[in-house]
């Protein structure tokens, strides 16, 4: 897994509210949990469960990022030779999240938590991960509980997770083939978003930026402020057939800037964001303040 999919604010920091004018939705203190589904083979119990900060009730975005639980309890003295967590390949799996917890030890592919790192032991494709032990090794699964976190790029709509399935010491398991056992969230097509472009603007240049609201609707007016202050260049704003819009602006200093746009509707969806503008070839510094120093003040319209 080298694709790097961790998620990162790229272009800006973005905060978006879903709420009466400027009330803020109310954050999540813990992670909601779909599931467990549940299921057995001759040798193993097994329970699947999907949670995750994003998850509510069920319902995640697009771009969203979920915890995929799996647990495997043994029947009598049968040992796991591997397990292998099944799901649409819309589901990236990120690289360097998992976790897994058996015989009392802790093994990781991430090097960011404690644990006993092994990254050899995890494996990937499309549609799959597995964690397996070394050689013919084999796990005391009393229980074995594995987490493995994924981005989701699904479309609107419900999403079947996947399932699970698994190796084991009994030669003639039957039911160790769980593809499709779930559980099923409801993927919205996404939340509010404010980009800019390009990623590190300077005085004097096109700025444009664009606001995005993948459940609004054509003709929605967007407000586009910087300080309280209509961006030059971004009023009378609307969403487009695309459900989104973009303005261009020509920032006249440098300095830092808050932006926050308001998408009206009942209730009205609000995204804020930040750009940072440099000082262009030949501008100098910002008249008035020291060499070096960041202007933070009004846009100068």
């Amino acid at each position: 897994m080298k694709t790097n999919l961790r998620r990162t604010a790229t272009l800006l920091s973005v905060a978006a509210t879903m709420a009466a004018g400027s009330t803020a939705l109310a954050p999540v203190s813990h992670a909601d949990i779909v599931g467990p589904v549940t299921g057995s083979s001759d040798a193993v119990s097994f329970s699947r469960s999907v949670s995750g900060t994003d998850v509510v009730n069920g319902k995640i975005s697009t771009g969203d990022v979920i915890t995929v639980t799996n647990q495997l309890n043994r029947k009598l003295a049968w040992q796991v030779y591997y397990v292998k967590d099944l799901h649409p390949t819309c589901m990236e799996a990120i690289p360097e999240t998992s976790t897994w917890k058996v015989s009392g030890k802790t093994y990781t592919n991430n090097p960011n938590v404690e644990g006993t790192k092994a990254p050899s032991e995890v494996t990937s494709g499309p549609g799959w991960v597995q964690i397996k032990p070394p050689a013919a090794n084999s796990w005391a699964a009393d229980p074995l509980i594995w987490t493995q976190d994924y981005l989701v790029k699904c479309s609107a709509g419900p999403l079947n997770t996947g399932g699970v399935t698994w190796d084991t010491t009994w030669a003639f398991e039957k039911g160790a083939d769980n593809p499709n056992v779930g559980p099923t969230l409801q993927v919205g097509a996404g939340r509010p978003s404010i980009t800019a472009a390009p990623a590190d603007p300077t005085v004097g240049s096109d700025v444009k930026i664009t606001v995005r609201h993948p459940e609004g609707t054509p003709g929605q007016p967007v407000t586009l402020t910087s300080d309280g202050k209509t961006l030059p260049g971004c009023g009378n704003l609307v969403l487009d057939g695309n459900r989104h819009v973009t303005c261009t602006w020509v920032p006249t200093k440098s300095g830092e800037y808050p932006l926050r746009a308001v998408i009206d509707g009942t209730p009205p969806a609000t995204v804020t964001g930040r750009v940072h503008v440099a000082d262009g070839p030949g501008t100098g510094s910002t008249p008035g303040l020291d060499s070096g120093s960041v202007y933070t003040g009004s846009l100068g319209i």
